[in-house]
Protein backbone atom coordinates (compact mmCIF):
# COMPACT_ATOMS: atom_id res chain seq x y z
CA UNK A 1 0.00 0.00 0.00
CA UNK A 2 1.17 3.63 -0.77
CA UNK A 3 -0.38 6.88 0.64
CA UNK A 4 0.97 10.36 -1.26
CA UNK A 5 0.48 13.64 -1.05
CA UNK A 6 2.41 17.48 -0.82
CA UNK A 7 5.17 15.16 -2.56
CA UNK A 8 5.56 12.76 0.51
CA UNK A 9 4.72 9.49 0.06
CA UNK A 10 4.87 6.34 2.51
CA UNK A 11 5.19 2.61 1.07
CA UNK A 12 3.80 -0.08 3.53
CA UNK A 13 3.90 -3.83 2.60
CA UNK A 14 4.40 -5.24 5.93
CA UNK A 15 2.94 -6.33 9.44
CA UNK A 16 -0.76 -6.47 8.43
CA UNK A 17 0.29 -5.66 5.22
CA UNK A 18 1.34 -8.43 3.25
CA UNK A 19 4.88 -8.05 1.25
CA UNK A 20 6.02 -10.19 -1.27
CA UNK A 21 5.54 -13.98 -0.74
CA UNK A 22 6.32 -16.99 -3.44
CA UNK A 23 5.13 -19.86 -2.53
CA UNK A 24 7.76 -23.15 -3.83
CA UNK A 25 5.30 -25.80 -2.95
CA UNK A 26 4.39 -29.30 -1.19
CA UNK A 27 7.59 -31.63 -0.94
CA UNK A 28 8.24 -35.16 -0.42
CA UNK A 29 11.55 -34.95 1.93
CA UNK A 30 13.63 -38.12 1.84
CA UNK A 31 16.92 -39.32 3.78
CA UNK A 32 20.49 -40.41 2.94
CA UNK A 33 18.98 -44.04 2.00
CA UNK A 34 15.78 -42.22 -0.04
CA UNK A 35 13.55 -43.41 3.15
CA UNK A 36 10.59 -40.82 2.86
CA UNK A 37 10.97 -38.33 6.13
CA UNK A 38 7.71 -36.66 5.51
CA UNK A 39 6.20 -33.76 3.34
CA UNK A 40 7.71 -29.92 3.61
CA UNK A 41 6.40 -26.71 2.73
CA UNK A 42 9.24 -24.52 1.33
CA UNK A 43 8.88 -20.29 0.50
CA UNK A 44 10.73 -16.62 -0.39
CA UNK A 45 8.90 -13.77 1.53
CA UNK A 46 9.99 -10.54 1.65
CA UNK A 47 8.51 -7.30 3.15
CA UNK A 48 9.38 -3.60 2.90
CA UNK A 49 8.56 -0.07 4.37
CA UNK A 50 9.87 3.12 2.42
CA UNK A 51 9.37 6.95 2.49
CA UNK A 52 10.18 9.21 -0.71
CA UNK A 53 9.59 12.94 -1.55
CA UNK A 54 9.45 15.76 -4.43
CA UNK A 55 11.68 18.41 -3.01
CA UNK A 56 9.83 21.18 -4.78
CA UNK A 57 6.58 20.04 -4.28
CA UNK A 58 7.56 20.20 -0.81
CA UNK A 59 8.70 23.56 -1.00
CA UNK A 60 6.03 24.23 -2.22
CA UNK A 61 3.59 23.52 0.62
CA UNK A 62 6.02 25.32 3.37
CA UNK A 63 6.16 28.07 1.25
CA UNK A 64 2.40 28.18 0.86
CA UNK A 65 2.72 28.37 -2.82
CA UNK A 66 -0.08 27.47 -5.61
CA UNK A 67 0.24 23.57 -6.23
CA UNK A 68 2.42 23.29 -9.73
CA UNK A 69 3.54 26.86 -9.34
CA UNK A 70 7.24 25.05 -9.78
CA UNK A 71 6.48 21.50 -9.78
CA UNK A 72 4.69 22.07 -13.08
CA UNK A 73 7.93 22.58 -14.31
CA UNK A 74 10.44 20.91 -12.19
CA UNK A 75 10.75 18.00 -10.12
CA UNK A 76 13.42 16.55 -7.67
CA UNK A 77 12.79 13.11 -6.09
CA UNK A 78 14.26 10.92 -3.79
CA UNK A 79 13.67 8.07 -1.66
CA UNK A 80 14.62 5.12 0.37
CA UNK A 81 13.09 1.44 0.97
CA UNK A 82 14.08 -1.22 3.49
CA UNK A 83 13.96 -4.85 3.15
CA UNK A 84 13.53 -8.18 5.26
CA UNK A 85 13.81 -11.23 3.25
CA UNK A 86 13.21 -15.07 4.25
CA UNK A 87 13.27 -18.41 2.71
CA UNK A 88 12.67 -21.87 3.97
CA UNK A 89 14.11 -24.40 1.32
CA UNK A 90 13.81 -27.18 3.51
CA UNK A 91 12.86 -28.61 7.01
CA UNK A 92 15.53 -27.42 9.18
CA UNK A 93 16.65 -31.10 10.81
CA UNK A 94 17.86 -32.02 7.19
CA UNK A 95 21.23 -30.73 7.99
CA UNK A 96 23.15 -32.45 10.44
CA UNK A 97 26.01 -28.82 10.69
CA UNK A 98 24.94 -27.07 13.74
CA UNK A 99 25.74 -23.96 11.94
CA UNK A 100 23.70 -24.45 9.05
CA UNK A 101 20.30 -24.74 7.99
CA UNK A 102 18.06 -24.82 5.04
CA UNK A 103 16.34 -21.30 6.24
CA UNK A 104 18.04 -18.18 5.28
CA UNK A 105 17.00 -14.49 5.95
CA UNK A 106 18.42 -10.98 5.82
CA UNK A 107 18.00 -7.09 5.55
CA UNK A 108 18.86 -4.78 2.42
CA UNK A 109 17.74 -1.08 1.24
CA UNK A 110 17.00 0.80 -1.88
CA UNK A 111 17.92 4.50 -2.90
CA UNK A 112 17.11 6.23 -5.62
CA UNK A 113 16.49 9.81 -7.00
CA UNK A 114 14.95 11.35 -10.24
CA UNK A 115 14.98 14.80 -12.04
CA UNK A 116 12.40 15.83 -14.18
CA UNK A 117 12.25 18.77 -16.52
CA UNK A 118 8.93 19.97 -18.52
CA UNK A 119 8.35 23.22 -21.16
CA UNK A 120 4.98 23.75 -21.29
CA UNK A 121 1.62 23.22 -19.33
CA UNK A 122 -0.14 20.41 -19.77
CA UNK A 123 -3.41 21.54 -18.12
CA UNK A 124 -3.15 25.77 -19.58
CA UNK A 125 -1.99 24.53 -23.20
CA UNK A 126 0.82 26.83 -23.18
CA UNK A 127 4.14 27.01 -25.05
CA UNK A 128 5.08 26.71 -28.99
CA UNK A 129 1.00 26.22 -29.89
CA UNK A 130 -0.54 28.41 -27.41
CA UNK A 131 -3.16 29.24 -29.68
CA UNK A 132 -6.31 28.42 -27.53
CA UNK A 133 -6.97 25.20 -28.92
CA UNK A 134 -3.87 23.21 -28.86
CA UNK A 135 -0.41 22.91 -26.02
CA UNK A 136 2.73 21.11 -27.04
CA UNK A 137 4.62 19.74 -23.59
CA UNK A 138 8.14 18.42 -23.87
CA UNK A 139 9.42 16.87 -21.05
CA UNK A 140 12.96 15.13 -20.10
CA UNK A 141 14.14 13.14 -16.56
CA UNK A 142 17.09 10.88 -15.70
CA UNK A 143 17.20 8.81 -12.84
CA UNK A 144 19.02 6.30 -10.63
CA UNK A 145 19.19 3.74 -7.93
CA UNK A 146 20.98 1.51 -5.95
CA UNK A 147 18.77 -1.97 -5.20
CA UNK A 148 19.51 -3.81 -2.59
CA UNK A 149 22.54 -1.78 -0.68
CA UNK A 150 23.63 -4.39 2.41
CA UNK A 151 26.80 -6.05 3.36
CA UNK A 152 24.90 -8.96 4.92
CA UNK A 153 24.90 -12.52 2.85
CA UNK A 154 21.46 -14.97 3.06
CA UNK A 155 23.64 -17.92 4.50
CA UNK A 156 22.19 -21.87 4.26
CA UNK A 157 25.07 -24.52 5.02
CA UNK A 158 27.34 -21.81 5.89
CA UNK A 159 29.03 -18.94 5.44
CA UNK A 160 31.40 -20.41 2.61
CA UNK A 161 28.48 -21.23 0.33
CA UNK A 162 26.53 -17.87 1.32
CA UNK A 163 24.64 -15.85 -1.38
CA UNK A 164 24.66 -12.28 -2.24
CA UNK A 165 21.22 -10.04 -2.24
CA UNK A 166 20.91 -9.18 -5.58
CA UNK A 167 22.24 -5.58 -5.91
CA UNK A 168 22.26 -3.73 -8.87
CA UNK A 169 23.34 0.06 -10.05
CA UNK A 170 20.48 1.12 -11.92
CA UNK A 171 20.45 4.06 -14.34
CA UNK A 172 18.20 5.29 -17.09
CA UNK A 173 16.70 8.75 -18.79
CA UNK A 174 13.22 9.46 -20.92
CA UNK A 175 11.86 12.36 -22.73
CA UNK A 176 8.11 12.60 -23.29
CA UNK A 177 6.27 14.90 -26.05
CA UNK A 178 2.40 15.70 -25.40
CA UNK A 179 -0.33 17.26 -27.93
CA UNK A 180 -2.48 18.79 -25.44
CA UNK A 181 -6.09 20.65 -24.94
CA UNK A 182 -5.84 24.00 -23.80
CA UNK A 183 -7.37 24.68 -20.22
CA UNK A 184 -9.82 26.61 -21.90
CA UNK A 185 -10.82 23.77 -24.26
CA UNK A 186 -10.71 21.44 -21.70
CA UNK A 187 -12.78 22.66 -19.43
CA UNK A 188 -15.92 23.09 -21.87
CA UNK A 189 -15.65 19.58 -22.89
CA UNK A 190 -16.00 18.62 -19.32
CA UNK A 191 -18.57 21.12 -18.86
CA UNK A 192 -20.60 19.32 -21.81
CA UNK A 193 -19.83 15.72 -20.37
CA UNK A 194 -19.22 14.24 -16.92
CA UNK A 195 -16.95 16.99 -15.68
CA UNK A 196 -14.25 14.94 -16.44
CA UNK A 197 -13.98 13.77 -19.94
CA UNK A 198 -11.54 16.20 -20.94
CA UNK A 199 -9.24 15.42 -18.60
CA UNK A 200 -10.08 11.93 -19.47
CA UNK A 201 -8.57 12.13 -23.60
CA UNK A 202 -6.07 14.55 -22.57
CA UNK A 203 -2.95 14.47 -23.94
CA UNK A 204 -4.42 13.55 -27.15
CA UNK A 205 -1.12 12.21 -28.39
CA UNK A 206 1.64 11.44 -26.16
CA UNK A 207 5.12 10.12 -27.13
CA UNK A 208 7.96 8.58 -25.11
CA UNK A 209 11.46 7.09 -25.52
CA UNK A 210 13.16 5.42 -22.80
CA UNK A 211 16.72 3.64 -21.96
CA UNK A 212 17.88 2.36 -19.03
CA UNK A 213 21.28 -0.02 -17.78
CA UNK A 214 21.08 -1.90 -14.99
CA UNK A 215 24.79 -3.22 -13.77
CA UNK A 216 25.53 -6.09 -11.04
CA UNK A 217 26.34 -4.82 -7.50
CA UNK A 218 28.35 -8.04 -6.67
CA UNK A 219 30.89 -10.53 -8.94
CA UNK A 220 32.57 -13.45 -8.67
CA UNK A 221 36.29 -13.35 -7.23
CA UNK A 222 37.18 -16.78 -8.00
CA UNK A 223 36.63 -18.56 -5.15
CA UNK A 224 33.25 -16.27 -3.90
CA UNK A 225 31.34 -13.85 -4.35
CA UNK A 226 31.91 -10.57 -3.24
CA UNK A 227 29.92 -7.01 -3.13
CA UNK A 228 31.06 -4.30 -5.83
CA UNK A 229 30.11 -2.28 -8.24
CA UNK A 230 30.50 -4.38 -11.54
CA UNK A 231 31.76 -2.56 -14.27
CA UNK A 232 32.90 -5.14 -16.81
CA UNK A 233 29.74 -4.92 -18.76
CA UNK A 234 30.15 -8.73 -19.17
CA UNK A 235 26.80 -8.79 -17.23
CA UNK A 236 24.80 -5.35 -17.94
CA UNK A 237 21.04 -5.50 -19.12
CA UNK A 238 20.43 -2.43 -21.90
CA UNK A 239 17.10 -1.99 -22.40
CA UNK A 240 15.43 0.79 -24.42
CA UNK A 241 11.45 1.28 -25.49
CA UNK A 242 9.45 3.87 -27.00
CA UNK A 243 5.34 4.25 -26.31
CA UNK A 244 2.60 5.68 -28.71
CA UNK A 245 -0.33 7.00 -26.82
CA UNK A 246 -3.98 7.99 -28.27
CA UNK A 247 -6.18 9.97 -26.69
CA UNK A 248 -4.66 8.64 -23.61
CA UNK A 249 -6.76 5.49 -23.67
CA UNK A 250 -4.86 3.35 -25.85
CA UNK A 251 -1.25 2.67 -26.00
CA UNK A 252 1.61 0.82 -28.01
CA UNK A 253 5.04 -0.02 -27.01
CA UNK A 254 8.34 -1.45 -28.59
CA UNK A 255 11.66 -1.88 -28.20
CA UNK A 256 14.60 -4.05 -27.22
CA UNK A 257 16.81 -5.95 -24.45
CA UNK A 258 20.34 -6.56 -24.73
CA UNK A 259 22.23 -8.75 -22.07
CA UNK A 260 25.46 -10.76 -22.69
CA UNK A 261 25.25 -12.91 -19.86
CA UNK A 262 22.17 -14.67 -21.65
CA UNK A 263 22.65 -13.76 -25.38
CA UNK A 264 19.39 -12.15 -25.48
CA UNK A 265 19.66 -9.37 -27.91
CA UNK A 266 16.21 -9.33 -29.33
CA UNK A 267 13.18 -6.74 -29.41
CA UNK A 268 9.89 -6.64 -26.94
CA UNK A 269 6.71 -5.60 -27.96
CA UNK A 270 3.29 -4.31 -25.76
CA UNK A 271 0.21 -2.38 -25.62
CA UNK A 272 -2.33 -1.45 -23.15
CA UNK A 273 -5.46 0.54 -22.64
CA UNK A 274 -7.24 2.39 -19.90
CA UNK A 275 -10.22 4.40 -18.99
CA UNK A 276 -9.21 7.13 -16.43
CA UNK A 277 -12.19 9.62 -15.20
CA UNK A 278 -10.02 12.42 -14.94
CA UNK A 279 -7.89 12.73 -11.62
CA UNK A 280 -10.59 10.67 -9.71
CA UNK A 281 -9.47 6.87 -10.58
CA UNK A 282 -9.39 4.59 -13.66
CA UNK A 283 -8.56 0.80 -14.71
CA UNK A 284 -5.94 -0.27 -17.22
CA UNK A 285 -4.52 -3.45 -18.93
CA UNK A 286 -1.35 -3.86 -19.91
CA UNK A 287 0.38 -6.61 -21.92
CA UNK A 288 4.11 -7.10 -22.98
CA UNK A 289 6.49 -9.67 -24.59
CA UNK A 290 9.93 -9.88 -23.19
CA UNK A 291 12.75 -12.38 -24.48
CA UNK A 292 14.81 -14.52 -22.48
CA UNK A 293 17.87 -16.62 -22.61
CA UNK A 294 18.63 -18.71 -25.39
CA UNK A 295 17.01 -21.51 -25.62
CA UNK A 296 13.68 -20.08 -23.05
CA UNK A 297 10.77 -18.92 -24.56
CA UNK A 298 9.42 -15.05 -24.81
CA UNK A 299 7.79 -14.29 -21.82
CA UNK A 300 4.08 -13.08 -21.92
CA UNK A 301 3.10 -10.84 -19.84
CA UNK A 302 -0.48 -9.62 -18.32
CA UNK A 303 -1.74 -7.16 -16.05
CA UNK A 304 -4.38 -4.98 -14.57
CA UNK A 305 -4.16 -2.43 -12.43
CA UNK A 306 -6.97 0.42 -10.59
CA UNK A 307 -6.80 3.36 -8.44
CA UNK A 308 -8.80 5.96 -6.76
CA UNK A 309 -7.48 9.95 -5.71
CA UNK A 310 -9.18 10.90 -2.19
CA UNK A 311 -8.00 13.85 -2.71
CA UNK A 312 -9.65 14.84 -6.34
CA UNK A 313 -12.73 13.44 -5.24
CA UNK A 314 -12.82 15.62 -2.52
CA UNK A 315 -12.26 18.58 -4.40
CA UNK A 316 -14.65 17.24 -7.25
CA UNK A 317 -18.06 16.46 -4.55
CA UNK A 318 -17.35 17.28 -1.61
CA UNK A 319 -15.97 21.71 -2.08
Amino acid sequence: MTFGAFGVTVLLAKGPVSGNYLDLGIHDGTDENGDPTGSFQSYMSSKSWGVALDGVQVLERILSREPGTWSRYVGLAGGVTWHEFEDQLGPDNTLQDAFGATSGEGSAKSMGYVLQLTYGDLSRGRGPFDNGVLGLTVGAAYGASILNETDEFIVHVDADQSDPFPRAYRSGWSYNLQLTMTDKLRQEINAAGFGFLGDMFNPLISYTRAEDLNEPGYFWNGDSYEYGHDTSGEFDTKSRGWELGFANVFFLRGGHVTAAWGSIDDKTEGGGWKIQAGRLGGFRSDWADVPQAVGLPTTHRTGWSMWVDPLAIRDTFFR
